[in-house]
């Protein structure tokens, strides 16, 4: 005598028509009837409201809680450990599929609040926790297995691609931009023009015409090059123009480089010594020499 037999089921979710194994022992078969295990949990699906969650919350916590003061050994925290790195190695998606609920999705403030107003700060694992030498070893030691050139890559790779990083050129750029700017006002080391006090200078709202100042070589053409920022900001690289004619300029040069050079050999301001002066003439030597800038930042 036949134990089972196949017979054709409607799906209790999606009334699709699947075969469904029956026993001849009634007490075996499922009361219904699904054709997956995706149609039974939408099937089954509870909306959960916020009256259902307190109650829950409230049957769970403290000594309600069966797991309440139980604590793991730490071969049973390193046994569940392993069983779970063993499950994502098998089974690749699901490290994706574990964290889909919450994926893309941004907490507003009521909720985070919500989230740990019945929390002290007592409460937190690492609260007012301090490290032994022993542990800060281990953690550098794991840290440096981990962040090595593979890893670095991938995660620029990943946060440049998200918008939150610059790629390294324009990181490159942006630094030297910066550092091969003026560092002082520039303009007691130069001589001004005639007008200079009646004109003024530049302000985005009050004087729209005035003078700036202007790197006649340029920080666009010295970066290309690697040019040492400090010849760069030397005030023999400096042009007090009107605002319109830089704006006309843009990132060209106006002198050549033998050209710079040269007028950062010849400055001499008996009043006002720049005091980056002899170290520019070292990085002439330096840069005529074959030596170029190297972003160490």
């Amino acid at each position: 005598m036949k134990k089972s037999y196949m017979k054709e089921i409607t799906c209790d979710n999606c009334n699709i028509i699947f075969k469904k194994r029956i026993y001849v022992d009634n007490s075996k078969n499922s009361k219904n009837n699904y054709c997956s295990k995706e149609c039974k949990q939408l099937h089954n699906k509870v909306v959960w409201t916020d009256d259902m969650k307190e109650k829950l919350s409230k049957r769970m916590s403290g000594e309600s809680n069966p797991n309440y003061n139980n604590r793991w050994s730490s071969l049973q925290k390193i046994n569940f450990s392993n069983k779970k790195i063993k499950q994502y190695e098998d089974n690749p998606e699901l490290r994706y599929i574990v964290g889909k609920s919450n994926r893309d999705k941004k907490f507003d403030r009521n909720r985070i609040d919500k989230m740990h107003k019945h929390r002290t700060k007592d409460s937190y694992h690492n609260y007012n926790k301090k490290l032994s030498e022993t542990t800060k070893m281990k953690i550098g030691i794991k840290s440096k297995l981990k962040f090595n050139d593979d890893y670095n890559l991938k995660m620029r790779e990943k946060m440049e691609a998200l918008g939150y990083w610059y790629n390294n050129k324009d990181y490159e750029w942006n630094y030297y931009n910066r550092i091969s700017n003026w560092i002082d006002n520039m303009f007691r080391y130069i001589n001004l023009p005639s007008d200079f006090n009646l004109v003024g200078i530049f302000n985005n709202k009050s004087n729209k015409i005035g003078y700036v100042r202007d790197h006649s070589f340029s920080r666009r053409d010295a970066y290309e090059i690697l040019l040492f920022p400090e010849i760069v900001r030397h005030p023999a690289n400096c042009n007090i123009i009107l605002h319109s004619e830089n704006s006309s300029k843009r990132a060209n040069s106006s002198i050549s480089l033998n050209d710079l050079f040269d007028k950062i050999k010849n400055y001499d301001n008996i009043k006002y010594k720049w005091f980056e002066h002899d170290k520019c003439l070292i990085k002439i030597d330096l840069y005529l020499g074959g030596q170029k800038w190297q972003n160490n930042s």
